[in-house]
């Protein structure tokens, strides 16, 4: 079996239901070894989730390599579920549904590329084999990650540079 699709098998196992939204992340790209693009691009999102009502225990979904996010909510919708307001985590590697995210976003980037360059988004597209397309949802809203992997720790560990 691919190893991700046994990233997006561990993903779905986990349990959020009924846990409470505390906030989203979105760690600044950074660069390995100077490179600008392709495999050494790096990027982080966390999603802050504080457990079930009786416990007080914080976890964070910690994604990493990320290529895409999408975030919608109604926080109206959200404030009324509160305190819990997390409905399930979902992930898949379907291949049509990570190319069709990254298609559909590609409009809101504002860039423009010359004739001869080579756009980025035909290098994600090409190894779209590697991606998890992963899904938060919500009581009133959605998360969606495309990325390598993901990590869930409690809010006080410590995470490891990746």
């Amino acid at each position: 079996m691919p190893r991700a699709e046994l990233i997006a098998q561990r993903f779905r196992r986990l349990n959020f239901h009924d846990d409470t939204l505390l906030e989203v992340r979105v760690l600044p790209v950074y660069h390995r070894k100077r490179k600008l693009h392709g495999r050494n691009v790096r990027s982080i999102i966390e999603i802050y989730l504080l457990s079930r009502c009786l416990e007080t225990t914080t976890r964070v979904i910690r994604f990493y390599r990320c290529a895409n996010l999408k975030v919608a909510m109604d926080f109206d919708v959200l404030a009324d579920n509160l305190p819990p307001n997390t409905s399930y985590v979902g992930a898949d590697t379907n291949q049509k549904r990570m190319r069709s995210l990254i298609k559909s976003q590609k409009a809101d980037w504002h860039v423009t590329y010359e004739p001869i360059a080579r756009p980025p988004v035909l290098e994600k597209t090409g190894s779209l084999g590697e991606l998890v397309y992963f899904r938060v949802q919500f009581f009133g809203g959605v998360v969606d990650v495309i990325a390598r992997r993901f990590e869930v720790k409690t809010a006080n560990d410590r995470w490891k540079v990746p």
